[in-house]
Formats: C-alpha cells, sequence, structure tokens
C-alpha cells in the first residue's frame, strides 16, 4: 500500500543505486601527481601516479590519504544530492523538504 502511495520506493532506490555506479567523480592532487576516480557509492575505479613529480614514499603516503578524502566528501555531497532528488519524486505532490521539518 505505501510503495504504490509513494511513488515505487523500491524502483526508485534501484534506479538511484544504478545512477550511482554509473557516476565517475575525479580527483587530482599537487598539479596531477596522484588522479583518483570514484563511483558514485565510493569505490575506487582508477588510480594513476605520475612517476616523474614523485619525492619520495611519505609524499605518496600524504597525498593517497588526501585524495582519498577528497574523493569521499565529492561522494556524499553527490549520494545527498541523488537522495534528495529520489525524495522530492516520492512525496506526494506538494510536500517538499520542507514541509516535514516541522514533524520531528
Amino acid at each position: 500500500m505505501f510503495d504504490n502511495m509513494f511513488g515505487g520506493i523500491k524502483e526508485k532506490q534501484a534506479l538511484a543505486d544504478q545512477k550511482l555506479k554509473e557516476m565517475r567523480i575525479e580527483e587530482s592532487i599537487d598539479g596531477g601527481l596522484i588522479r583518483l576516480v570514484v563511483d558514485g557509492k565510493g569505490e575506487w575505479k582508477d588510480l594513476s601516479i605520475d612517476q616523474s613529480k614523485l619525492q619520495d614514499i611519505s609524499q605518496l603516503e600524504d597525498l593517497l590519504i588526501s585524495i582519498a578524502n577528497q574523493a569521499q566528501l565529492k561522494t556524499i555531497e553527490q549520494q545527498q544530492a541523488i537522495q534528495q532528488s529520489m525524495l522530492q519524486d516520492i512525496l506526494p505532490g506538494g510536500m517538499g523538504l520542507d514541509s516535514l521539518k516541522d514533524l520531528f
């Protein structure tokens, strides 16, 4: 009953998950020394390191942590945007997100 009332929640969630899996988020750091590509779920898809710009292993470790954190933040932003869009589609006509704030 509620699934139909809210516009097929399971189907919309499946579409959102598929969109996140197909999404590509690219980050680069330190003038392109490291380039990381993740999908919208945060899974690493590609990593490249320009060894000619690399000074030492310590620099590499620091930059890998930094670029992974940057990619994670962008992934979270994309996930939130897709979830908000999905929620807008699910809510009955005229009920925006602002109408829910008084419920909690």
